[in-house]
């Protein structure tokens, strides 16, 4: 069936005949093969980006999860560290505490054994206030 210019409402023109007779699915793969060919080798130089992106991000993710690791292991180590020191000083405070106390009780002892000696009444430290005869010290001098 020959279709009619619509402007003219005359004939069709022999290469109007001719082009309207073609089967389009012969002019159409030529132009699909090139557009496809080009579509490929646009999709093979993305694919080629995205694999070189996801090595990348993959060797990126390993290595942040190396240093994770490493982290956490320094971490830990810190840790059992700070542990041993924490016990070391309760035992150090513990053996104090103790060498404190035996050290106490031992001036106890002592107090109770020495005889008390006259103190001046309102001093604050009995060691500088004890009353001694300054004869027993200080030897008179001649002062001729």
């Amino acid at each position: 069936m020959l279709l009619r210019s619509p402007r003219t409402q005359t004939e069709p023109t022999k290469a109007y005949k001719e082009w309207s007779t073609v089967d389009p699915s012969k002019i159409l793969i030529p132009i699909c093969l090139v557009h496809n060919k080009e579509q490929e080798e646009q999709n093979k130089k993305k694919t080629e980006e995205l694999n070189a992106l996801l090595e990348s991000t993959t060797a990126r993710i390993a290595q942040i999860e190396q240093e994770k690791r490493e982290q956490e292991e320094a971490s830990r180590k810190k840790i059992e560290e700070l542990e041993a020191s924490l016990a070391y000083a309760h035992e150090t405070v513990f053996y104090a505490q103790q060498e404190t106390a035996a050290l106490y009780y031992q001036m106890k002892t002592l107090e109770e054994q020495v005889p008390k000696a006259p103190f001046k009444q309102g001093a604050e430290d009995p060691m500088l206030s004890i009353e001694y005869p300054i004869d027993e010290f200080v030897e008179p001098m001649d002062l001729e």
